[in-house]
């Protein structure tokens, strides 16, 4: 077999390894106002946080919520300025984590749903902003390292 056979053939194995080992990533925002508004500083309540998953939830349930009072503490810093429009909102945040096996290995379908109403009774609340965040992983939630990383990036796309 000559080289450039020989090298066609290698390109190809390591381009379907890669296909087959990258996770999926999914997100959808949705603005009540179509749009991230400009000069308006959201003060996050966190009103309800869910965790469904086969792993222990009372460990992950505490981590979470400190990784959110933490990112929220980190965005009231950053982006609180005097001339802003001040809106109150409640988050809701949904995480669950579903086991599935591909090709004889285990993943995980991993979704944050997080939705923001401008008051506590969700029956007669607008919701301001709503949104999604799932990917399929070999990580797991009870990773600390793992968790800080997804609620950050679902933190960062509605809020920056």
């Amino acid at each position: 077999m000559n080289r450039p056979v020989l090298f066609f053939i290698v390109i190809i194995f390591f381009l379907l390894v890669s296909c087959i080992s990258s996770s999926t990533i999914k997100q959808d925002i949705y603005y009540n106002s179509g749009k991230k508004e400009k000069g308006v500083f959201y003060k996050i309540n966190l009103q309800e946080l869910e965790i469904h998953s086969t792993r222990d939830t009372a460990s992950v349930k505490e981590n979470c919520q400190f990784i959110l009072a933490l990112l929220i503490n980190k965005y009231t810093q950053e982006k609180k300025t005097p001339s802003a429009v001040v809106k109150e909102i409640y988050a809701s945040l949904y995480l669950k984590e579903d086991i599935f096996t591909r090709d004889f290995e285990n993943f995980n379908t991993v979704s944050l749903e997080i939705e923001l109403f401008n008051s506590t009774d969700k029956s007669s609340a607008m919701q301001e902003i709503s949104a999604l965040y799932t990917e399929e992983t070999k990580n797991t939630i009870a990773s600390y390292t793992y968790l800080y990383t997804i609620l950050e990036r679902l933190f960062n796309k509605i809020f920056y």
